[in-house]
């Protein structure tokens, strides 16, 4: 669902149970891997569709209540362009970007199976990371002493923090250079 545009907490969710696997042991992580990253690529190939048909539309009228303002689509545009495979994979380890890779995809028509196996890169990947990599970190943790787990929470804490800054940073030098490509570019080059 996330894939198509709603904001959903799959991070959340993927880590919890992974950590949830990790402690009891009453799951398989490697389960819970497999399901993530079927749930991840069919999602992606919704949301692909989804923006082949109806992406222009929707986007242009309902992305301003989603945070989807006309800067942060030209970004999405450029980011497509410029990269799009490469964007696609690791669209999943950002929030705007993994919300929104699949519809500017689409609407963009970028090539089918180009974005298939971007799609499935980037779905392995991102879901092996946040379930296998959880699990077996999250095993760690669960061993350190209680001020251990809060240092380590406030580590990851500061680290989200600055990478917040850096994003909402860099956001703006994205829309110029994404600004300028679109201004400069007579026809949009092949996805």
């Amino acid at each position: 669902m996330e894939s198509i545009g709603i904001p959903l907490p799959a991070e959340t969710l993927i880590i919890a149970i992974s950590l949830y696997a990790a402690s009891t042991h009453a799951l398989n992580i490697f389960i819970i891997a497999a399901l993530t990253i079927l749930g991840t690529i069919l999602g992606n190939i919704i949301g692909y569709g989804l923006g082949r048909k109806f992406g222009s539309k929707l986007l242009e009228h309902y992305g301003k209540y989603i945070g989807l303002d006309e800067n942060r689509l030209l970004i999405g545009r450029y980011l497509c362009h410029r990269w799009g495979r490469i964007t696609i994979i690791f669209s999943r380890y950002f929030a705007f970007l993994r919300l929104f890779a699949s519809l500017i995809a689409g609407t963009l028509q970028m090539k089918w199976l180009r974005f298939l196996v971007a799609d499935i890169v980037g779905s392995i990947l991102w879901g092996l990371t946040y379930s296998v990599g959880t699990y077996y970190f999250g095993e760690q943790v669960l061993k350190l002493p209680l001020y251990g787990i809060i240092a380590v929470v406030v580590l990851i804490l500061i680290g989200f923090g600055a990478f917040l800054y850096f994003i909402k940073k860099e956001e703006q030098n994205l829309l110029k250079k994404a600004q300028l490509f679109f201004e400069t570019a007579e026809n949009s080059p092949k996805l």
